[in-house]
């Protein structure tokens, strides 16, 4: 997977976590939700600029805007960390979590 790929995921990951939809993701960025459409497709090869204006709008920093998973992890690592991460919640949170999850894969 190339890395405008992952981060373009990981972007509308942190956008669905945050429940944003594109257009409001992008009237906080200041710009057109179609442009942010773009690089949650993949379209769009987006500038440091543009970037920091996606962080700020998720209210993540930009070196965590580059923290997605890196692909080399195979299917049972990945599993291990969702089920630590998730053992550690209450059933609320767990609740939520399934939310996000239902939301991405939707």
């Amino acid at each position: 997977m190339t890395e405008l790929k992952l981060l373009g995921e990981w972007i509308k990951f942190l956008r669905k976590a945050r429940n944003l939809t594109q257009e409001r993701l992008a009237e906080i960025c200041e710009f057109h939700y179609k442009f942010l459409g773009g690089i949650d497709r993949r379209e769009r090869n987006p500038t440091i600029s543009i970037l920091q204006r996606i962080a700020r709008g998720l209210n993540v920093t930009l070196a965590d805007s580059f923290k997605y998973p890196k692909q080399e992890e195979n299917r049972s690592t990945l599993m291990k960390k969702l089920d630590k991460i998730l053992n550690m919640k209450d059933k609320e949170e767990f609740r939520v979590a399934l939310k996000v999850l239902d939301a991405i894969f939707d």
